[in-house]
């Protein structure tokens, strides 16, 4: 009889894992399905391999047969997965509640199509050892997620989005799952927060910096993760106040623009002026908002002055080829041609992906409804290219957050938590 072996059993969403198959036919070739539904649709993938002498698929040795990617991949499978008949078109992955897993089911059938076994794989965004603590007073809105029963301090992460408001805490719930303090901070369109980007003060950054660096579990320093407009944020917010020791800025612009309006201190920000509103290039029929930016002037008065942040603060880009909504290489690269100038530590990585650019083994997000400008947008990238992206950025990031703004919590595996799930 067929079985299945997950190695380990129970794993982070961003855990490489190992998937052998025994018990099967020697020499014959068996479709590996894998599908994960969750609460906008279902994803899936689907790959032939060749069972050995043995009767076994192994697959970080098994080369498929046919499907979509040609080497042995361990983590193959989770690494191609495309939208499934039924997702609902333009919506985001949404992980809510960050404690329940994502249940990915694996069928594995015969040449006749005949299920020979299943296997149910869980894979968490939040440890059993992570709690989550929701804020809402006068200084910010928004969910802290650390390390529980930790004596002392550990390093501090602010986590950003975009301009599609709301709040995502599954990258906020990972961080911390490895063992880092991070708060979660959405800034419009939440609660009681502003319903519009233009009513979006800078100070109220500026405070969730100083409220959380105040903390008994953190320090007087701090990193911020932030994401297309958030990834702006978190570069405004190094100039503005020397807590911030380490910036993860992806696929952000070096301006504001039209479309990023918003204040600090009760006024509004200059924005660079588009020289001619002309109308959007499509790829499949769906916007890409870049081909407006590409007509953006980066005149170098209104280039975020990144130079001015603290001499000890690091930045680490991460930047886009197939960015449909953002120039991002060329944002990414005049940022960095500043801190060149004024030495200051800065890396940057050019990869394959889109838009988007998710932890670890997260499926590929290529198209977003914004509600807010009520269009489809295309965020541009590929499965597999993103996939191998993430995988690279995402072990960077928090390798890059350990150096600059302290060791992380030791957190153990979380197959050792088993009996709590």
């Amino acid at each position: 009889m067929a079985s299945v072996e997950i190695f380990p059993s129970v794993s982070l969403i961003d855990e490489d894992i190992l998937i052998v198959v025994r018990g099967l036919h020697p020499n014959r070739n068996y479709s590996f399905h894998l599908s994960l539904k969750h609460r906008n649709g279902t994803h899936e993938s689907e790959v032939i391999f060749r069972a050995n002498e043995h009767g076994i698929i192994n697959l970080a040795k098994a080369v498929p047969i046919r499907g979509s990617y040609r080497d042995a991949e361990p983590m193959g499978l989770f690494m191609c997965m495309i939208p499934a008949a039924g997702y609902r078109y333009g919506s985001p992955i949404v992980a809510v509640p960050t404690s329940s897993p994502f249940v990915y089911k694996l069928r594995i059938s015969d040449a006749g199509g005949q299920t020979v076994v299943e296997r149910e794989i869980k894979r968490y965004f939040e440890h059993p050892n992570v709690e989550r603590i929701e804020i809402e007073n006068e200084v910010l809105t928004g969910t802290i997620y650390k390390p529980k029963d930790v004596t002392g301090t550990m390093p501090a992460i602010i986590d950003l989005y975009g301009s599609s408001g709301g709040i995502k805490e599954h990258r906020a719930a990972l961080l911390a799952s490895h063992g880092f303090a991070v708060l979660c901070l959405p800034y419009f369109a939440y609660r009681k927060l502003p319903d519009s980007l233009t009513e979006v003060d800078l100070d109220y950054f500026q405070n969730a910096i100083e409220f959380f660096c105040a903390q008994p579990y953190t320090t007087n320093r701090c990193g911020i993760i932030g994401t297309s407009l958030g990834g702006a944020i978190a570069c405004l917010m190094s100039i503005r106040n020397p807590k911030v020791k380490a910036v993860v800025s992806v696929n952000c612009s070096p301006v504001l623009d039209v479309v990023a309006q918003m204040r600090e201190h009760g006024r509004s920000l200059p924005v660079a002026p588009y020289e001619e509103i002309i109308e959007m290039r499509k790829k499949n029929g769906v916007p890409m908002y870049k081909s407006i930016l590409e007509a953006l002037s980066y005149d170098h008065t209104m280039v975020f002055p990144i130079e001015k942040s603290a001499k000890d603060t690091e930045f680490y880009f991460i930047a886009s080829i197939d960015d449909d909504s953002n120039c991002s290489v060329t944002a990414a690269r005049v940022l960095c041609e500043r801190l060149r100038q004024s030495n200051h530590c800065r890396d940057i990585d050019v990869v394959w992906g889109g838009h988007l650019i998710d932890p670890s083994y997260m499926p590929l997000v290529d198209v977003i409804y914004n509600k807010f400008f009520d269009m489809f947008n295309s965020f541009g990238g590929e499965p597999w290219g993103s996939a191998v992206c993430q995988r690279h950025t995402w072990q960077k990031t928090i390798d890059f957050f350990s150096s600059n703004i302290g060791k992380p919590i030791e957190m153990g595996p979380i197959s050792t938590y088993c009996s709590k799930l």
